[in-house]
């Protein structure tokens, strides 16, 4: 169903080119992108195990440079200043739907719990990515629980407390270092 709405909100914007750039198709596609990653996420936990990963080398500058095409517009929309930094040319041995799950989870996170006016910095480079977000903060305790599945350290807000979860899934997979500070 969300594929659906999704093809019916392009098909009319070229069917109607003058509501492009509506507050209410912008609210449809992100609500429906959202309710999307979610699923996906519902799935990757349930399936993860089964799954084939199929490792290759991925541009992962280009990869988060297309990703954060749709966060920009999120955190615009919520008054939220992204600060990028990307090295070009980083790349990766890892699975293309890993790499877009652990971009995903880390930047949903920081524009879901940074405030207006608040400020998300993005670095890449071949040592290191890192996301910062001026946000809600945590305590050690909920550091140390942020990663347990179905954990939500602000209930007010959405989602279901998979996003930290699933990245350190993914990072112990590849063996990479993750750290929450």
């Amino acid at each position: 169903p969300i594929s659906t709405i999704l093809t019916n909100v392009e098909l009319f914007k070229s069917m109607h080119p003058e509501f492009e750039g509506s507050e209410e198709l912008k609210r449809v596609e992100m609500a429906s992108g959202r309710s999307s990653r979610i699923y996906d996420d519902l799935v990757y936990m349930q399936f993860k195990h089964q799954r084939h990963r199929d490792v290759e080398s991925v541009n992962f500058s280009e990869l988060l440079r297309e990703r954060l095409t749709f966060y920009k517009t999120l955190a615009e929309r919520r008054g939220i200043k992204i600060e990028i930094d990307i090295e070009d040319g980083v790349i990766l041995n890892i699975d293309r739907e890993d790499a877009v799950r652990l971009i995903e989870n880390l930047l949903s996170n920081a524009v879901k719990y940074t405030q207006p006016k608040g400020v998300i910095t993005i670095k890449l480079d071949k040592k290191s990515f890192m996301v910062e977000d001026s946000g809600i903060g945590m305590s050690k305790d909920e550091v140390i629980e942020s990663t347990k599945r179905f954990f939500r350290a602000n209930r007010s807000e959405g989602g279901f407390g998979l996003g930290l979860n699933i990245v350190k899934e993914i990072v112990g997979f590849y063996g990479i270092k993750f750290e929450i500070v």
